[in-house]
């Protein structure tokens, strides 16, 4: 049953939306910058939280909590303060490993602009044989900028045709065990889809391909990429002189740095499996010398993904202008069972251009060229 939302589609907010809004705003606890803070970016999260909850504590509290993470990632991919990037500027559509199309200045009977994509022509292998898992992250940041700057709106569920009938069968059952909220998102249709789509969308608004009458209607598809074309190092020498730093299951592992001036943290790592990653910052007056690692609590300069470098290995590197203690965090937490592998290459480089290693004990030695 779909969950009822306190506004429509394309409506201004209720005043109970705009209580929730107003409530949610006063416990920001991370900056925010003036662009994004609006009525409807607050909603947006006020809505997600709708889908899970009912009583209105809850609603607020989970709305609160998924902004204030949402602005940390913002702030460590400083999202406020570079240009919009488009599809032409984003290389996960430069590149084409996804689909795209224009979001159309028409809506279906429900206020919902309509956004159309061939969704059936990626392909996952391609994307993790050619970018980073945290490029990924990064570029998929970009398309919701991009989206958001353009369009103001809210744009769901994600109409998935003209699929093949046994389809219906494991989606009812794994539909049971899927978050609330789910079914709101994600409707599935058989090759019968056209009359399903046209009791909320006018036929003149369904492009050809999909038996509509609009031919003005485009969408780019997504392309395979062929073995020739996947990912190898830059630098096979490099990965000679990795270092091992194993981390049990239920585990994390951080490398602390204490910088008096500002300097480049630079990394290459490749993992066994999936991985979260992070760099965080803690002032000197805030630092504390306990073996519990409170991260939520600090500011976090690059962003707590989770990330496979297995198939592409991570490389990149972060500004550190503040003096104090840096943490650089490998969490695997998330794991029951396995341990997990990272072979890694740190270095940090200072202002003069001089390169030391950094090991996983903190240590430091001469750094190689990469």
């Amino acid at each position: 049953m779909t969950r009822r939302f306190s506004t429509s589609f394309g409506e201004p907010l209720s005043d109970e939306s705009q209580r929730y809004v107003n409530e949610v705003r006063s416990r920001i606890t991370q900056p925010i910058s003036s662009t994004f803070n609006t009525d409807f970016n607050i909603y947006r999260f006020v809505m997600s939280a709708e889908r899970l909850h009912k009583k209105e504590k809850d609603i607020i509290d989970a709305a609160a909590k998924a902004l204030n993470n949402h602005l940390r990632i913002r702030k460590a991919l400083d999202l406020d303060n570079q240009p919009v990037r488009g599809y032409d500027e984003n290389p996960m559509f430069a590149k084409k490993l996804m689909p795209r199309g224009e979001i159309l200045n028409v809506h279906d009977a429900h206020n919902r602009l309509l956004w159309y994509i061939e969704y059936a022509t990626i392909t996952v292998e391609s994307i993790a044989h050619a970018i980073q898992s945290s490029q990924a992250c990064k570029y998929q940041f970009w398309q919701f900028e991009n989206m958001l700057r353009k369009v103001m709106a809210q744009v769901t569920p994600v109409d998935i045709v003209n699929i093949a009938r046994w389809i219906h069968v494991p989606y009812k059952i794994a539909k049971t065990m899927m978050p609330a909220g789910f079914s709101d998102k994600f409707r599935l249709h058989d090759s019968n889809f056209l009359k399903a789509l046209t009791e909320d969308i006018d036929l003149n608004n369904i492009p050809t391909t999909l038996g509509g009458n609009n031919e003005s209607i485009t969408c780019i598809g997504a392309e395979k990429l062929q073995p020739c074309d996947y990912w190898t190092p830059e630098n096979p020498e490099l990965l000679h002189h990795l270092e091992h730093l194993h981390i049990p299951a239920k585990k994390t592992r951080y490398i602390t740095l204490e910088f008096s001036e500002p300097k480049t943290l630079s990394w290459y790592f490749r993992t066994d499996g999936d991985i979260y990653f992070g760099v965080f910052y803690e002032s000197k007056h805030e630092a504390k010398n306990e073996h519990y690692l409170d991260t939520d609590s600090m500011d976090m300069i690059y962003p707590w993904l989770k990330l496979s470098a297995k198939l592409v290995h991570e490389k990149d590197s972060v500004n550190c202008q503040k003096i104090g203690r840096y943490h650089i965090v490998f969490c695997n937490k998330h794991s029951w069972l396995s341990r997990r592998t990272i072979d890694h290459y740190i270095h940090i480089t200072d202002q003069e251009g001089n390169s030391e290693r950094v090991h996983s004990d903190g240590n430091l030695s001469t750094a190689i060229c990469w």
